[in-house]
């Protein structure tokens, strides 16, 4: 503090960690300049450029004395630079080494990663997937190839990199998770990918949100929103809905009704399963119009959202399932429907001990802290009674950062 005040700069994760306190402290959002931490700009200073992503991605993991790769811890920044989607693929050399085969099986690593996520929790298969990206990735992304091959890798290339920054969401490795996001940004920039581009955005948003920094949430949700020309109706969908989420948590909601309604369309309008990141369906949909009627106050129709999505969630969602049975128990709760709210959380007790989630960890805790009040209740004692006899959490430390309103 003493450096800071004498005028010099902290060091750049220190400027980050400080922003990160001021806001929770005030309960809104502070960046880099509102902090008087941003670096001073000489007149020659170009414009900021971001790292080229396979050297990003190799910076984000390190070894271990016993030689094993593991993630770096990295702050939440709360004001990130993100490339704009670019009007044009950018110049590639017109031959190489990378080929079909290299594709290949950078999709069928996705599909693996992608379906392990979704059943078990991110904790198990997160090692291996930043190794992956941080080494035969990260290779061969910096390799030179035909322009048409070179696209399809980075495509696959993005989906990968936003699956590891979901990991580490899930796992509340927050500036891990933000870091892998910006690289997915960034390359699907890089190939003018608009429905990848949009997507990263609109998860970004969610993280914000997650966070309690609604604000940003709102800024990200829009800039996806930007995107959404000439998107499939779900991918729109999925983009829209989310932006009727953060409108709700700034209070704006009138417009959030109006995008819920939108996104509910467009979902209409759709076809197919959707794709194999970030899938939306009827689902999903209804639990955004669950988090934007319970922002808006209404917790009855909030409930009764929650349950048409856990109605509409296909069986191999687990982890989804759980987060809204546990959002639900506790909604139910906060109205004093206790016997009902304890049906529920026994069938989050089912899933939880399948799923390996921080998410799901903390909602464990929710759990015992909502029905220790009531322990004495036959219902609430044989809840936290089951409760009891899990074993510890597994997935990641406990959220520094739990989200507000």
């Amino acid at each position: 503090m003493a450096h800071w005040l004498a005028g010099t700069r902290p060091r750049d994760q220190v400027c980050a960690l400080i922003c990160q306190v001021l806001t929770r402290e005030l309960g809104r959002g502070i960046g880099l300049q509102e902090a008087g931490l941003a670096p001073r700009a000489g007149p020659s200073d170009p414009l900021p450029v971001l790292p080229a992503p396979h050297d990003r991605l190799r910076e984000l993991t390190e070894d271990t004395p016993i030689g094993l790769r593991t993630l770096r811890r990295l702050p939440y920044l709360l004001d990130p630079d993100l490339p704009e989607v670019a009007r044009r693929p950018r110049p590639e050399a017109a031959r190489g080494r990378i080929g079909t085969a290299h594709i290949q099986a950078a999709e069928l690593m996705v599909a693996l990663f992608a379906d392990a996520d979704e059943v078990f929790g991110g904790a198990h298969l997160r090692p291996a997937l930043t190794a992956y990206l941080s080494t035969d990735i990260a290779a061969h992304l910096a390799a030179p190839a035909a322009p048409s091959v070179s696209r399809k890798f980075r495509q696959a290339s993005v989906d990968l990199a936003y699956l590891a920054g979901f990991t580490a969401f899930d796992a509340n490795l927050h500036g891990a998770a933000q870091a892998y996001f910006r690289i997915a940004a960034q390359l699907a920039s890089e190939v003018s990918d608009r429905p990848r581009y949009a997507m990263t955005l609109r998860q970004m948003s969610v993280q914000a949100h997650y966070l309690g920094n609604v604000q940003q949430s709102l800024q990200f949700a829009q800039a996806a929103a930007r995107e959404t020309g000439g998107l499939p109706p779900r991918s729109a969908a999925f983009v829209t809905g989310q932006e009727a989420l953060a409108l709700a948590a700034t209070g704006d909601r009138q417009l959030a009704l109006i995008r819920l309604g939108q996104a509910e369309r467009l979902l209409g309008q759709s076809e197919g399963s959707g794709a194999a990141l970030g899938g939306y369906h009827l689902a999903a949909f209804a639990h955004q119009e669950a988090e934007v009627l319970a922002a808006a106050g209404d917790i009855r129709g909030a409930c009764g959202a929650l349950a048409t999505s856990l109605r509409h969630r296909p069986r191999q969602e687990r982890r989804a399932r759980m987060l809204t049975t546990a959002r639900l128990a506790g909604l139910q709760l906060g109205q004093g429907h206790l016997e009902l709210a304890c049906s529920i959380w026994d069938r989050f007790l089912d899933d939880y001990p399948q799923v390996s989630s921080a998410r799901g960890d903390k909602a464990l805790r929710e759990l015992r802290t909502g029905l220790r009040p009531y322990q004495r209740e036959p219902a609430a004692r044989r809840v936290l009674l089951r409760a009891g006899q899990l074993p510890a959490p597994r997935a990641g430390r406990p959220s520094t950062s739990p989200r507000r309103g």
